[in-house]
């Protein structure tokens, strides 16, 4: 995993999470990227749009929001991680206003 935490104020963030198999970059205000780096090891083919590759971004984006987690990313928060995996239950285990006592 690497991470750029922004340029003009941390508006602009990417993480990038990478397996033998596949890299996938998360942009925060861009398209987001995947590679296959067996098949494409110049990143060539950004996958992130093709048929099929659903599943593998799915897989890549949980990696990430464990990563987010174990870290303490700033990123890491119920909406994004609600953006990133579709699934309520993993997001409410981020803090968020769901755990915010008014």
């Amino acid at each position: 995993v690497s991470e750029f935490h922004g340029s003009h104020m941390g508006f602009y963030s990417i993480r990038m999470v990478r397996t033998q198999k596949y890299k996938y970059n998360f942009h925060s205000c861009a398209e987001d990227e995947l590679y296959d780096l067996e098949n494409d090891p110049y990143e060539t083919k950004n996958l992130v749009n093709c048929p099929g590759s659903d599943q593998i971004i799915h897989e890549m984006r949980l990696r990430l929001v464990e990563w987010m987690a174990k870290t303490g990313d700033h990123l890491y928060n119920q909406y994004m991680v609600y953006f990133l995996t579709g699934d309520w239950d993993i997001a409410h285990q981020a803090p968020g206003r769901s755990k915010t006592k008014w």
